[in-house]
């Protein structure tokens, strides 16, 4: 397994193309960032970067570990994004429920939806088998029903 540090420094210094800026990002120092490079290239038995004074050219090698860290990081973004949780009082909501329980409510949610004005409530009244068939076609969030299916 590659190490994430070094492929980290290693995308970092395709993208800035310059060991010092590279130092500089990673709060390290410019040796630091040669021993990345070094033990990166090690780990995967090639050469990834040709040394052109201060600034460095890919090899093809390189070229593909830098795609593989590049797809990495998105992954890791949508990762941690999708471990995110909604906002409670924002979005839309559907429920279903019966007409009685649709009176008792309606009033709660209506203040609910003037103390958060992004949150969008909509109730529908239906029959229990209506209302589980909307549960299993995934058309409601919330199905309320009074009798055990």
């Amino acid at each position: 397994m590659l190490n994430p540090q070094w492929l980290d420094t290693f995308k970092v210094l395709v993208e800035t193309g310059n060991f010092t800026r590279t130092a500089e990002q990673r709060f390290m120092t410019q040796p630091g960032v040669s021993q990345h490079i070094k033990k990166l290239e090690e780990a995967c038995g090639c050469e990834l970067v040709i040394r052109l004074g201060k600034g460095i050219e890919l090899t093809e090698q390189g070229q593909r570990v830098y795609d593989y860290a590049q797809s990495l990081s998105k992954h890791e973004q949508a990762l941690i994004e999708s471990l995110k949780f909604d906002a409670p009082y924002e979005g839309q909501c559907v429920i279903g429920c019966s007409g009685a329980l649709a009176q008792r409510l309606y009033p709660v949610l209506i203040e609910l939806q003037v103390a958060h004005p992004s949150l969008s409530i909509h109730l529908e009244v239906a029959p229990n088998r209506t209302i589980l068939n909307s549960i299993h076609a995934s058309t409601l969030e919330l199905g309320i029903v009074t009798q055990q299916p």
